[in-house]
């Protein structure tokens, strides 16, 4: 009983972590401080370096590794 009441709160947990941050995402603030830092990696002089970083570390569609997702 105890460990379906946890895993209850859990769910629970992770739903309010997740509905939260989706609802602070359409906030004016949200957008504007997400220009901003993309802003400034988009003016870094490693910006080529961090793009690539990311592109390697990202996969999408049929890249993506089936055990990982």
């Amino acid at each position: 009983m105890r460990a379906a009441h946890r895993h209850r709160c859990r769910s629970w947990s992770a739903y309010i972590r997740c509905y939260t941050d989706i609802h602070l995402m359409r906030h004016a603030e949200f957008a504007a401080e997400a220009h901003r830092q993309s802003a400034l990696a988009a003016a870094s002089p490693y910006e080529q370096d961090d793009q690539a970083f990311i592109d390697a570390i990202s996969s999408f569609g049929h890249d993506a590794d089936p055990g990982l997702v």
